[in-house]
């Protein structure tokens, strides 16, 4: 009946055994799937779970598949197969324990990755907003502040070290080995000119020296990106758009830089931007499968399509087999998101001094509304019948 229907929970918090506890009700409670799935239906669509695992592993520790963290490696496993969207390893040390201490939350909704993700100014604001004060004026938290929650984005170099111990490894822990016989090009071997995709494709990245096959581009550059965070980005959006004051705010150029050289990922939950700060931002799209930069997060992509997609031959279904384009739970991945979304470029070809550096930009749209979309907007640019973005919002602020 309507009136013994139960409502869900927002969220769980499980503080049962250990998983390494050498006792049958262990593993009873996580070997169990059926248990878990029963959490999993408890919760409401946006529900979270949080759950204590034990001590936290040794950089020494073998992969947890064969030691006594088996059942916490399975769990793991479980979580992403019940069908969690977001899952997050972080340690405490301030338990009471002699040893750190391991917790785990599983998201429901993916979106929640945007509060998860939040830096420290809004998590003060968070917790001004939502604390109550005391009477004396002393702090509510006692081992708590914005700083220590957002330590606990990231797993721990152990968590991580165990993890690439697996047999065999995970793919994403070998991406970015570098080929320490590969000459790395300097950005100052690069110029901006013209491009030469599309009749309004805006500037373009050209080579002033003679490039082999496989050597990297500007190593010690490419991770300096400007990263927009889902909150900052659609605070500046909102701000332009849509507020009544957009006239004083005047965001209009920052957007056009955030959208016409970012590319968004969805990383943190919600729409999110990478931009890159350095010359290599210029470099434009290689059209009808030219483009001569390669990333090593696009190879893994282009391995799951069964081989090269441009935007000539992209397909919506295409958009399914290639996001979220790695692990729910990836201890590796999460360390080193920055090197996933920015990535090391290198040459595909051997390239002249002259030649123009193409990449591929049908993966730079990570929306499952507007991927498709935009790689007809490629397509069309590529036929000059669409500006670039650059060049159609400096042609707009001329006017």
């Amino acid at each position: 009946a309507e009136e013994d229907r139960e409502e869900p929970f927002d969220i769980l918090i499980m503080d049962a055994l250990d998983p390494q506890d050498n006792v049958p009700f262990a593993d009873v409670l996580y070997n169990n799937e059926k248990f878990f799935v029963a959490l999993y239906n408890a919760l409401s669509d946006d529900g979270i779970i949080v759950l204590q695992l034990g001590m936290a592993p040794e950089l020494k520790d073998p992969a947890e598949s064969f030691s006594r963290n088996s059942r916490r490696n399975m769990l793991t496993q479980s979580m992403t197969e019940i069908g969690f969207k977001s899952i997050h390893m972080y340690e405490e040390g301030a338990c009471g324990f002699e040893d750190p201490w391991t917790y785990l939350i599983a998201m429901k909704d993916s979106d929640h990755r945007a509060n998860w993700f939040r830096n420290v100014a809004e998590l003060d604001y968070q917790i001004w907003s939502r604390m109550l004060p005391t009477h004396s004026g002393t702090p509510t938290l006692k081992f708590v502040d914005s700083a220590t929650m957002q330590r606990y984005q990231l797993p721990s170099k152990s968590h991580e070290v165990v993890f690439c111990r697996k047999d065999p490894a995970p793919e994403s822990c070998n991406v970015f080995t570098r080929d320490r016989q590969a000459v790395d090009i300097p950005i100052s071997d690069f110029e901006v000119k013209e491009t030469t995709v599309g009749a309004k494709g805006g500037r373009g990245l050209f080579t002033k020296v003679d490039i082999k096959k496989g050597s990297t581009i500007g190593i010690r550059d490419n991770l300096k990106i400007v990263h927009f965070r889902p909150h900052t980005w659609a605070l500046l959006d909102d701000k332009h758009y849509y507020s009544s004051d957009s006239a004083k705010f005047n965001l209009g150029s920052v957007l056009d830089y955030v959208y016409g050289y970012g590319w968004n990922t969805g990383s943190k939950g919600l729409r999110d931007y990478y931009v890159d700060s350095g010359i290599l931002t210029f470099a434009n799209h290689g059209c009808d499968g030219t483009w001569n930069i390669i990333f090593a997060n696009n190879e893994m992509r282009e391995n799951s399509l069964g081989g090269r997609v441009s935007e000539r031959n992209a397909r919506p279904e295409h958009y399914d087999m290639w996001q979220p384009g790695r692990d729910l739970f990836d201890p590796y991945m999460d360390r080193h998101m920055a090197h996933h979304y920015s990535g090391v470029p290198f040459i595909a070809h051997d390239l002249m001094a002259g030649d123009e550096l193409l990449d591929n930009y049908v993966f730079m749209e990570s929306s499952p509304n507007s991927w498709h979309a935009y790689t007809r907007y490629l397509s069309k640019m590529c036929d000059g019948k669409e500006e670039g973005e650059i060049y159609r919002s400096e042609g707009k602020r001329k006017e």
